[in-house]
């Protein structure tokens, strides 16, 4: 801590360097949305096996897209065309980004911290590749939304799996190197028609 600063003050200098350290700076404050709340989530995170540390972080790399007070505007500006949903029914697409009705959800429900985390996981796996910033920004777009979150998904599988995928711009969508060979990578989201999707 820097002579003169208060602890608030060194916190917050810390929290605008890692979106973790802002989810539990957040969790000692009332106006903390319910998924900062590690002991409201604790029945699910033993359910799961999910620690504390990797939930703070993954919850840490959502929130790090949005600000909170942005995603509850948007929420209401979503929320005057009807309900919201998060997934469109078949043979549709999304009429909302669901990043902020995940965000400004003010009711605990499984389903949104399912998909918080979910989306968080895959977010941290990926947060060190070269070029992911580009994938994160198409998250806040609506009609890139669903092809994008499949990319960061399929990247993080392949993080996890000890493959170190280069992220490229254009076709293929990202390189991998197998067995010291490298293999060209085209991630798409099929979306079938409405009869066929039935």
């Amino acid at each position: 801590m820097v002579r003169g600063q208060s602890r608030v003050q060194a916190g917050a200098r810390a929290a605008a360097r890692d979106p973790a350290a802002e989810v539990v700076q957040l969790m000692s404050t009332e106006s903390a949305p319910w998924y900062a709340d590690v002991n409201l989530c604790r029945p699910f995170l033993q359910q799961s096996g999910m620690d504390e540390a990797q939930y703070v972080a993954a919850i840490g790399e959502v929130r790090a897209l949005m600000s909170l007070e942005e995603a509850k505007r948007q929420r209401v500006a979503a929320s005057s065309f009807g309900a919201p949903t998060l997934h469109p029914h078949p043979g549709h697409h999304l009429e909302h980004n669901p990043i902020p009705l995940l965000l400004a959800s003010d009711i605990p429900a499984f389903n949104l911290w399912i998909e918080l985390v979910r989306l968080g996981v895959a977010l941290f796996h990926t947060r060190g590749l070269p070029g992911i910033q580009s994938k994160r920004a198409l998250l806040l777009n609506a009609d890139q939304y669903r092809s994008t979150v499949f990319e960061i998904e399929a990247l993080a599988d392949f993080v996890t799996a000890g493959l170190r995928p280069t992220i490229r711009k254009g076709t293929p969508d990202c390189v991998l190197e197998v067995v010291g060979k490298p293999l060209n990578v085209e991630m798409r989201l099929g979306e079938a028609r409405f009869g066929a999707a039935l």
